[in-house]
């Protein structure tokens, strides 16, 4: 992960200043500041992937108009200085139909990073706890890519925190239609 040293950055000035670079990089705003992520680990992608995968059966099935997406880019509802992109979530289907080509998203259903050491400090402190603050977040969730362990924290239940550490594991979304075990979202990698 690299950080600029840029001016404190809103999102018309990011957007400008990332315009014009040529990189396979994914780039955030995170606080102001552009953040340049490395390109992820095979087993962050699959672990990704599988959540992703898993999460558009439930929803297609489950007949809502929302969409599961892989790195979808966020507009923070109250702060301009804040455009994640979020490893996981869900938005609503209708919403890039609409608006088009645009990069961010202004509602978000669920939102999961997959956390490895190198992110860690990043999406434990400066991202998950701000999800909560997109008024239609119903979940938070971190899926850890070096062990097997997601965490969950639910709007439902007062953004308490539950962990689930066993691939057996049983993990259900109902508004969504999901459900799912730990060792479906790790099955493509060797921690399954």
């Amino acid at each position: 992960m690299e950080s600029l040293n840029s001016p404190h950055l809103d999102e018309s000035a990011f957007l400008h200043f990332t315009s014009n670079l040529v990189d396979d990089r994914r780039w955030e705003l995170i606080d102001g500041e552009a953040i340049r992520r490395a390109v992820q680990p095979v087993r962050h992608q699959l672990i990704a992937q599988s959540f992703e995968r898993l999460l558009c059966k439930s929803l297609d099935r489950h007949s809502v108009k929302l969409d599961g997406l892989l790195a979808a880019g966020l507009r923070h509802p109250t702060d301009a200085y804040f455009r994640p992109i979020v490893d996981v979530a869900v938005i609503d289907g209708d919403e890039w139909r609409i608006r088009g080509s645009d990069f961010y998203f202004d509602h978000c259903f669920l939102a999961a990073e997959v956390v490895s050491a190198e992110s860690a400090a990043m999406d434990e402190y400066r991202k998950l706890p701000r999800y909560r603050a997109f008024p239609d977040c119903n979940h938070v969730i971190a899926i850890d890519v070096d062990r097997v362990r997601l965490r969950l924290w639910s709007r439902q239940s007062d953004w308490a925190e539950t962990i689930y550490a066993d691939l057996g594991d049983r993990i259900e979304l109902p508004e969504f239609g999901f459900a799912c075990t730990v060792r479906d979202l790790y099955a493509r990698t060797d921690l399954a």
